[in-house]
């Protein structure tokens, strides 16, 4: 009962369904209307029945356009983040509740802030059934980008009409900025016992190896896994206590602000890579240390909603 009236309300609220004829249907209107000025003036009944079998298919193909597209809807939409001169992924899945299939149909992701369009492939829902669409949305600058809107179209089946309605919709995503910078890992703030300068990667119990990231110590290399699978990694050993990594604003050589988030940002994926806490401190904002996917998240956002107000401000 529950789901009968979900499709009758869908049915009485559904969004509003635009129709127009494509440049194909209208150069198809155009012969038409040339060949009924032929008839009319040779005074030709097979040119007479031949525009009005032209004309009836043009209006039979409105009406399996329509019929076609009318009842397809959006079920949900996510986002997912990315990092700058990479994509935005919005996922979208589409519900068919008829009998019928609905074929050719095409999403388009709508952002404030984006003005290239972009289209899903053509996609055909099965009836009584979804489909999961995902749209690649190429972007160059970081920062918080907001999805107003998802459009859907289609121009089953012979292409001389297209329809389309729009979905409302308020989404946000994360850019994250470029991974990127030429200064390897500061030296980690760790435990007393590694400050005190012995020759380990983190105490004396060796507690396994992980990948070799620039900035580690060579000393620390396991050559002998190297010799075995050509990778390199280091030793890993543990005291009981951690390294934790403080990335500063003021420890990046550069004056650029991109070039300053970007390589904040290189640290920031190193560290988590390592698996190793990390403190951020940006100008009159500061990130205690932690560790964790969530704890990344956080500060990759803050760097990619970061603002130079001094260079704003000139």
């Amino acid at each position: 009962m529950s789901a009968t009236k979900t499709f009758v309300d869908l049915l009485m609220n559904r969004d509003k369904v635009y129709i127009l004829p494509t440049r194909f249907g209208l150069g198809f209107c155009f012969v038409n209307l040339a060949i009924l000025m032929s008839a009319t003036t040779y005074a030709n009944n097979l040119a007479y029945l031949l525009s009005f079998c032209l004309f009836a298919v043009m209006m039979l193909s409105l009406i399996q356009t329509h019929f076609n597209f009318k009842s397809v809807y959006i079920d949900d939409v996510s986002i997912d983040g990315g990092h700058a001169d990479q994509y935005i992924n919005v996922n979208i899945v589409l519900k068919n509740p008829t009998a019928f299939d609905c074929n050719l149909i095409l999403c388009q992701a709508l952002f404030k802030d984006i003005r290239i369009k972009n289209y899903s492939n053509s996609v055909t829902v099965k009836s009584h059934d979804g489909c999961f669409v995902q749209i690649s949305v190429p972007v160059e600058k970081r920062g918080l980008y907001t999805l107003k809107g998802i459009q859907l179209s289609s121009v089953f089946p012979l292409g001389l009409w297209n329809t389309w309605k729009y979905h409302k919709i308020s989404r946000e995503a994360f850019v994250y900025p470029r991974i990127q910078g030429q200064q390897s890992l500061p030296q980690p703030l760790t435990t007393a016992r590694a400050e005190s300068g012995l020759d380990r990667s983190g105490g004396d119990d060796f507690s396994g190896l992980r990948n070799y990231f620039t900035g580690d110590s060579i000393r620390h290399v396991d050559w002998k896994a190297h010799a075995r699978t050509g990778n390199l990694f280091v030793k890993k050993f543990d005291d009981g206590g951690e390294a934790t990594y403080d990335f500063r604003w003021v420890d990046v050589h550069s004056l650029d602000t991109e070039e300053r988030v970007s390589q904040l940002a290189r640290w920031i994926v190193d560290a988590a890579q390592k698996q190793e806490a990390f403190a951020l401190t940006l100008p009159n904002q500061r990130v205690e240390a932690d560790k964790g996917n969530a704890h990344l998240k956080y500060c990759l956002e803050l760097l990619a909603v970061y603002e130079n107000r001094t260079q704003k401000s000139a």
